[in-house]
């Protein structure tokens, strides 16, 4: 996974925010929670049909599992109370090493640095490189040389940056226009069919995607850079996709169960 902050290959999610609310409501100490990611391997380390391995990278229990289309090896270590790091065994090593304060991490070009501290204190980052990708005529005309996501935490609010960069202003240009239109439409792709009656889960999912929607502020357009920004206040963020699970579960059990012999 791409680098993340100052250092490379790893993820910090926001759970530590939900930590520090409860300390304000005056626990001293808030109990750990558990991971559903580890709790899952962890079942599936005897349950599964394809078990998953447990193994120890530099100290760090973690799961080792494999895609079930092709040869591709992964793992989920728990680093800390913090700290989950999922990446391919050959690379967790040096990523746990880093995150220890061993060793050098990737540098994080230059021209992508200033989005990625605009986040504030960021926790995700994934950035590409056109010159990595398969050569193509396609490619090679839209001029794009790369972009990144960042995902940071700003205060009480957690801040989304998405930028792509293009060999020049002029090639920049029809992304912006593309960006802006399909956010300019997003809100009447909400309106549904008004001939149909909505269901009150319908109609839940809609005034979340509306509040969603209404973080993601105008594209910008500098020079050879396209930038999308999103701002939303951590708690109203986090109680969005606390409902969009919980209709995810109600939804699921509702759903008919397959037969079983």
């Amino acid at each position: 996974m791409p680098g993340v902050g100052p250092k490379s290959g790893y993820l910090r999610a926001p759970w530590t925010i939900r930590s520090r609310i409860i300390a304000q409501n005056r626990i001293a100490k808030p109990a750990r929670m558990p991971c559903p990611t580890l709790a899952y391997c962890s079942a599936s380390s005897t349950s599964s049909p394809r078990p998953l391995a447990p193994i120890s990278v530099s100290n760090v229990p973690g799961y080792e599992f494999r895609a079930a289309v092709a040869d591709i090896r992964g793992g989920v270590f728990d680093l800390d109370d913090n700290t989950l790091v999922i990446a391919q065994p050959k690379e967790a090593a040096r990523i746990i090493e880093l995150l220890k304060g061993k060793g050098a991490s990737y540098a994080l070009n230059a021209s992508l640095r200033p989005q990625v501290n605009a986040t504030g204190r960021p926790y995700a980052v994934v950035s590409v490189n056109a010159a990595k990708l398969p050569p193509s005529a396609e490619l090679t005309n839209s001029g794009f040389q790369g972009a990144v996501f960042a995902m940071g935490e700003n205060g009480s609010n957690q801040i989304m940056k998405i930028s792509a960069f293009f060999t020049s202003k002029e090639k920049a240009a029809p992304m912006a226009m593309q960006a802006q239109g399909m956010m300019a439409m997003a809100p009447m792709m909400l309106a549904g069919d008004p001939t149909k009656p909505e269901t009150a889960e319908e109609k839940e999912m809609k005034a979340l995607a509306a509040e969603f929607l209404a973080g993601i502020q105008p594209v910008e357009a500098a020079g050879n850079q396209v930038t999308l920004t999103a701002k939303w206040e951590t708690l109203k963020l986090f109680g969005m996709l606390e409902k969009i699970v919980a209709i995810g579960a109600t939804k699921t059990k509702s759903a008919p169960q397959p037969l079983t012999k």
